[in-house]
């Protein structure tokens, strides 16, 4: 869709996509509102960040890849 990722900061993210390149995570409220008045006073840096990580999902989080991910689970079990 294109549109720019704020979301909650969790340890395994990073495995998905690249933190401030690909999506934009907070910590708590008064984070997320913070990053939100910076994103929205700098629309060229969300604009880049919303495209990396559309990039990204249309590269790596397809059906395809998640079926492939599932395959192998259930081949282990």
């Amino acid at each position: 869709m294109g549109a720019l990722l704020l979301t909650e900061a969790t340890s395994d993210l990073s495995d998905h996509f690249v933190p401030d390149v690909e999506v934009v995570t907070y910590r708590d409220v008064d984070d997320c509102v913070r990053l939100v008045g910076e994103l929205l006073a700098d629309p060229d840096r969300l604009a880049a960040i919303a495209a990396a990580g559309r990039r990204r999902t249309l590269a790596d989080h397809t059906w395809a890849a998640r079926g492939a991910e599932l395959e192998a689970v259930l081949a282990d079990l």
